[in-house]
């Protein structure tokens, strides 16, 4: 448990090794086991289909290898099937049911957010197959051409604390990503799990949503962004 140098790779929950060793301290301690056996446990807990040990050399040959925007929308569909679980990308966004259900998402302008800003703030984007596979969509939105082409969902790797409940977490969150340069470039739609919410005190939040049209400067939106 010294060894450091792997301390931030990222499990699929969006925990990092260096949480996973701490959180191993405790559960020897409350289980009265090994260290071992605490890793071993914690690591398919946060999303791994092995041991601890496998999982960090997988993560470390994932980390190593570049991921080109292409092969990201392939790998979230693909499980891997009979292998340890080293698809990232298939991991994170449909790993354990109890961590997506506390996940943020939100929806921004298609290529507003660069992939450095995208893995600065542990970010990733979910094509829109996969959104309405995690049913944030639905089957009209989903076959929406204007939804697929000109919007990105940007879903945060780390669950939120208070789980769905905590929609105040979540606006914070994303204010807190979505700043300077960025702010209020986001719909107000937003999403924790799968359960849809909208910030009314967005700047271009309508009450009479769901029509279509013009916001109150002008600029043109989607009817999706107020269904």
């Amino acid at each position: 448990m010294s060894n450091t140098k792997n301390n931030s790779l990222v499990f699929p929950s969006g925990k990092t090794v260096a949480q996973i060793k701490k959180d191993a301290k405790q559960l020897k301690k409350s289980e009265g086991i090994s260290t071992t056996n605490a890793l071993d446990i914690l690591a398919k807990r946060n999303g791994m289909k092995c041991s601890y040990k496998d999982a960090v050399e997988a993560l470390k040959e994932t980390n190593q290898r570049k991921i080109k925007p292409e092969d990201n929308e392939a790998n979230q569909k693909n499980p891997n099937k009979g292998t340890k679980g080293t698809n990232r990308q298939y991991d994170q966004v449909h790993g354990n049911r109890s961590i997506q259900l506390s996940r943020v998402t939100f929806l921004v302008p298609k290529h507003l957010l660069s992939d450095p800003f995208i893995q600065k703030h542990r970010l990733q984007k979910l094509n829109t197959e996969t959104a309405y596979k995690l049913k944030l969509i639905s089957k009209s939105d989903y076959l929406d051409v204007d939804l697929t082409t000109k919007y990105d969902f940007v879903r945060f790797n780390k669950p939120i604390k208070g789980g769905r409940k905590n929609t105040s977490g979540a606006l914070q969150k994303i204010r807190q990503t979505m700043c300077g340069d960025l702010k209020n470039k986001q719909s107000h739609i937003f999403w924790i799990g799968n359960q849809r919410h909208k910030d009314t005190n967005h700047p271009k939040y309508e009450s009479l949503w769901g029509c279509g049209g013009l916001y109150s400067d002008g600029s043109e939106y989607n009817p999706f962004m107020y269904d």
